[in-house]
């Protein structure tokens, strides 16, 4: 009697980790998504609207954008990381290019613990724009009060 107590718990973890995804607490959310466009242009340092449509019966809470270089069959993170608070199917969000080494943007649906990720191509283009001061370890900008135009001496 107390080896057969003893299997229920063992039983019981065993179902619960058939419906981790890879034992990290994250189950797979069932759903599909649709962009509203093929692939994406844009330019660094500048936001845009991505806009999508998930088809799922879970209610989302929250997606989270972020830029992605495909190698090979996997993508590496090569931006941070936005998060966003969702409510409904419709996804419409401003996402801020952050990475000119961008190949995809990594669009990841969350609904509790359970998330699916989806990618969207992309390519970045441009430079950063206005007043930028770059050291290895701090991005300073300057305040619309100090900066200026060089080519304009009235600033």
């Amino acid at each position: 009697m107390k080896k057969s107590l003893l299997a229920i718990p063992f039983a019981l973890l065993a179902i619960a980790s058939c419906n981790k995804e890879n034992g990290s607490g994250t189950k797979k959310l069932e759903a599909t998504l649709e962009f509203a466009v093929p692939s994406v242009e844009l330019i660094y340092g500048e936001s845009s609207i991505i806009e999508a449509t998930a088809v799922t019966d879970a209610v989302l809470d929250r997606i989270v954008l972020q830029a992605v270089k495909k190698n090979g069959e996997t993508y590496v993170a090569v931006g941070e990381a936005q998060e966003f608070k969702q409510e409904g199917l419709e996804i419409k969000v401003e996402y801020f290019a952050d990475s000119k080494e961008t190949t995809d943007i990594e669009l990841t649906l969350w609904s509790g613990k359970s998330r699916k990720a989806f990618y969207l191509p992309a390519t970045v283009t441009g430079e950063m724009p206005g007043t930028v001061w770059i050291n290895t370890a701090v991005t300073l900008y300057a305040d619309n009060k100090v900066a200026h135009n060089v080519n304009d001496p009235e600033t």
